[in-house]
């Protein structure tokens, strides 16, 4: 009988064990398991983050597009629309105009069409004129000294400029240079 008891003893003892193993099991599934649903909610905030950081590039890109538009604008206002203006431009498919003799000193007109354009007396002291076609426009008194005419193109121009860069002429409506 003390066989027994004994025997029991152990098998209680095993059942014990073998209990606490399968709470100590079912605790680290628990574990687990919270670990994986934290791994999976850090991995759904990760891909948020990266929608946020895609976000912000193309905040960037518009932010820079702006800037460019900002930029383009303030080069624009020194050329403000006029209601009555004698000669009109475009810029950016945008119509700008001024009166004679208006002040446009300093500003860049490279690749610019002023074609049959009435410019008569305006002053573009020191302006850029690189690949501009001046074909036909009237620069009666308007003031080219300064300027920059590198590769301008026109013919037919009517009148005569007030002032031209050194080294330039204008001879039977076209633009010549002689150094």
């Amino acid at each position: 009988m003390a066989d027994h008891i004994l025997v029991n003893k152990k098998l209680k003892k095993h059942a014990v064990n073998a209990i606490n193993q399968r709470l100590l099991i079912n605790q680290i599934k628990m574990q687990v398991k919270s670990v994986n649903n934290k791994m999976q909610n850090m991995n759904q905030i990760k891909t948020q983050v990266e929608s946020i950081n895609s976000e912000m590039q193309n905040m960037n890109q518009i932010k820079t597009q702006v800037e460019s538009i900002n930029g383009e604008m303030q080069n624009m206002n020194k050329m403000k629309p006029f209601p009555a203006a004698v000669a009109t431009i475009s810029i950016n498919n945008k119509k700008y105009g001024f009166f004679p003799k208006t002040n446009l000193s300093g500003g860049n007109f490279s690749n610019y069409k002023f074609t049959k354009t009435n410019i008569a007396g305006a002053n573009f002291t020191g302006a850029t004129f690189t690949g501009t076609n001046l074909t036909g426009a009237n620069l009666t008194g308007a003031d080219l000294s300064g300027a920059n005419l590198l590769s301008i193109r026109g013919s037919g121009i009517i009148g005569k400029p007030k002032a031209l860069p050194s080294a330039w002429s204008l001879s039977n409506g076209s633009f010549v240079f002689s150094s």
